[in-house]
């Protein structure tokens, strides 16, 4: 079963709660949050990491 439907299925029927669009947005965020902030990660830190190196190398260089 995906993390999604586990959520829906855990918020009707053990908290008693009614669904609505809150729980389809909260549903979305839970299942990409993860995928997207790999996403940033991995774009990033290879950036951050280039940047520090010049910046090390130009120093020592001068």
């Amino acid at each position: 079963m995906s993390m999604g439907a586990a959520l829906f299925i855990m918020a009707r029927a053990v908290l008693d709660m009614k669904l609505g669009y809150w729980s389809v947005a909260l549903g979305h965020f839970v299942r990409a949050f993860h995928f997207a902030l790999f996403i940033v990660l991995l774009i990033t830190l290879p950036l951050l990491c280039g940047t520090f190196w010049l910046l090390f190398a130009w120093g020592k260089r001068q």
